[in-house]
């Protein structure tokens, strides 16, 4: 039995290599649309009409008043890297214009049979010319493949039929025309909303009524308001941001917490390209998480310019995505001022009703439900407007407290206990904020602790009031009809550890107010914690406390970098993590920690060292469940205050955990979490009572 013959490399021919690289550019009738409309805008155009059948498939056509193209240049204007943007690859660095590769008309030939009529200023008279597969045709048999003069108004208007005509499986891939015409509108409305000096049109052929119509002198607010209705509009709030560093300037127009939607609608233009960015779309989203109802999301427009020379547009087929420098500088940049728009927007919500004429008679559905009232809800500073009949029949046995503000119901209740600020403590509890990284092995590490959650107890600690604390260790929270002890200490070293993953790269510092020695502290941890019999060939505990500070110091870049563990060039700590917001852990474990640190980390892989070093926070963050509940500890690290450790696991641990906790499965049945009453149950026994 022969070898198998060497299979041959041949040089595909000129059309094939066309027909590929047209299919990766021109994916869709959108894609398409969106290189013609840029092209328009190109030509300084202050009019885009866009008509379409059969979502596009069938006809796509675009008419604009821009500057036109010379019957020059109709000989080569399909082929190929043919532009009149750019004449060296040097000038993509300072580049301002949509086009640069030439390739969109070009591909467009490939795919469908395209014809371009086009006047320049002054001309007498417009060219017509058909393309096919790059090159001239006849417009008709016996015509000769050349440019013709026609009657035409100033601009271009160019006519593509048939799109995907000689690729049927691109053409049967795409959805319905309906789809494809659904997704086109979408383009030409982002562009219209960015472009207010630009009036656009879309419709659908042998159509009059228009899906897009903006007006040349609308403002961007108007052009919202046109294109996404009044009720987006008037709740519209200005976000701007510049970093001369950075060389960038943001503006934006994004709604308010009054306004929230299932579907997020985010509209990014970068340098005045129509753009996607998941990091960006991720961080403003994460900002309005604070604000919304779950799963509901804001509208966001929002035009970021950039120093064309920190812009590399050339990274994406289609030009959907562009790279930039210090992108996480600037995300971080939009991201607060985002934050900070967000906090004077959420003063107040405004809640819109109608109020009957007088005289009128009062509508019948109406007449079937009671009065309607309105209560202030206390520490909240806002009112709400509710309709009796809206609510279910709630019966005795299932009556609960829900309002966590109200003492009543709570063991301190019934003792005497000083005066804290519980205001400010649940403001601080409720600033957590999620800060996504991008490192695949932390994410990995994340959706590892999401995988073996509990679902039980997630609906626990999302909705649950605090009662009080039983001893050291165990506390008492109600969770609708039910009441529970949990395992604090246990659950806050869970808690710790998910906070290291989410935050991971993010964390704010908490910073010594004096620094601490490194090689003092492992001595210390040495002496008290580690293995006493040191070896002769080991050389005694200081010198493996200088080894081990060593390490550490070695390390330093990537401690501050991900875990906002400080060390300075002295060998001395300098900062920790804020984990939770002004938290402190038990100092009194640092030398611990930092032995672990040392020598149970595996610093040559990633994930594991990074998993190491979670663990390690994580024990030495937990709540200590050895001290006494009146134990004085110091709470803030900026103000000198001393509190009880039952008053931060009140303020402080428990309202965290209302903020995506996932504790594991394997703490249902392990004791964390006993069930101690119900109240179904008890009022059973209070009925033959």
């Amino acid at each position: 039995m022969g070898s198998p013959a060497t299979p041959v490399i041949r040089r595909l021919e000129k059309a094939t290599v066309n027909r590929i690289a047209a299919g990766e550019v021109i994916i869709r009738p959108a894609n398409a649309l969106k290189e013609l409309i840029e092209n328009s805008l190109d030509a300084k155009s202050t009019s885009i009409t866009v008509v379409l059948k059969q979502g596009g498939l069938k006809v796509l056509q675009i008419q604009d008043n821009g500057c036109g193209i010379r019957v020059e240049d109709f000989p080569i204007l399909c082929e190929r890297f043919t532009t009149s943007k750019i004449k060296t690859f040097e000038d993509l660095t300072g580049i301002k214009s949509f086009g640069f590769r030439g390739e969109a008309l070009a591909s467009i030939s490939h795919v469908a049979h395209l014809t371009i009529t086009s006047k320049t200023p002054g001309a007498s008279c417009a060219y017509r010319a058909s393309f096919e597969d790059g090159k001239l045709i006849a417009g008709a048999p016996g015509e000769p493949a050349e440019p013709r003069p026609v009657a035409g108004l100033k601009g271009t208007t160019i006519h593509a039929e048939d799109l995907f005509y000689n690729i049927p499986i691109r053409r049967e891939a795409l959805r319905s025309p309906q789809e494809e015409y659904r997704k086109c509108v979408d383009v030409v409305t982002r562009y219209a909303v960015h472009y207010a000096g630009v009036s656009f049109v879309c419709k659908k052929q042998s159509q009059s009524k228009t899906d897009v119509h903006t007006m040349k002198n609308a403002s961007r607010k108007q052009n919202i308001r046109a294109l996404y209705g009044k009720t987006i509009s008037r709740e519209l709030i200005e976000v701007n941001a510049e970093s001369k560093e950075f060389k960038f300037k943001m503006e934006s127009l994004a709604t308010n917490p009054n306004f929230n939607t299932k579907t997020y609608t985010f509209i990014l233009f970068i340098n005045n390209r129509l753009v996607e960015s998941v990091t960006i779309k991720k961080a403003v989203d994460s900002v309005y998480k604070e604000y919304l109802p779950s799963h509901s999301h804001p509208f966001v427009y929002l035009n970021l310019d950039i120093h064309p020379s920190h812009v590399d547009v050339n990274v994406h087929p289609t030009k959907k995505e562009v790279g930039f420098l210090h992108e996480e500088h600037i995300v971080e940049e939009i991201r607060t001022a985002f934050e900070n728009a967000l906090k004077g927007a959420n003063s107040s919500r405004i809640f819109l009703t109608q109020t009957l004429l007088p005289g009128a008679e009062e509508p019948i559905e109406n007449k079937k439900t009671s009065k309607k009232g309105v209560e202030d809800v206390q520490g909240q500073g806002e009112t709400k407007t509710e309709s009796r009949s809206s609510r279910k029949r709630v019966y005795e046995h299932k009556l609960v407290r829900t309002d966590s503000n109200n003492p009543i119901g709570r063991l301190d209740a019934y003792l005497r206990h000083p005066k804290q600020n519980v205001l400010a403590a649940r403001r601080r509890a409720s600033s957590f904020k999620k800060q996504r990284t991008r490192l695949t092995s932390v994410r990995e590490l994340y959706v590892d602790v999401e995988s073996v959650s509990s679902d039980l107890l997630c609906e626990m600690f999302g909705d649950h009031t605090f009662v009080g604390c039983v001893d050291n260790v165990y506390s008492l929270i109600q969770h609708k009809t039910k009441l529970s002890l949990i395992n604090v200490p246990l659950l806050s070293r869970h808690l710790m550890y998910e906070r290291v993953l989410l935050n991971f790269g993010y964390m704010e510092k908490l910073q010594l107010s004096k620094p601490a020695p490194l090689r003092e502290l492992l001595t210390l941890a040495l002496e008290t914690e580690g293995d006493n019999d040191w070896s002769k060939e080991e050389g005694g505990i200081e010198l493996v406390a200088n080894k081990l500070r060593d390490l550490l110091v070695s390390k330093s870049a990537l401690l501050k970098e991900y875990f906002s563990i400080v060390i300075s060039e002295k060998s001395e700590l300098i900062a920790l993590p804020e984990i939770i917001p002004n938290y402190v852990p038990p100092m009194a474990k640092l030398p611990g920690f930092l032995l672990r640190l040392s020598l149970d980390v595996n610093w040559s892989e990633e994930k594991p060292c990074f998993q190491g070093i979670a663990d390690e926070l994580a024990l030495f963050y937990q709540i200590e469940g050895g001290r006494y509940l009146d134990h004085s500890i110091t709470y803030s690290a900026h103000k000198k205050q001393h509190i009880s450790l039952k008053w931060v696991i009140q303020h402080t641990i428990l309202p965290a955990m209302s903020y995506d906790f996932h504790p594991p499965r394997s703490l249902e049945g392990a004791g964390c979490t006993i069930q101690v009453a119900c109240l179904e149950e008890l009022y059973k026994i209070f009925e033959r009572c």
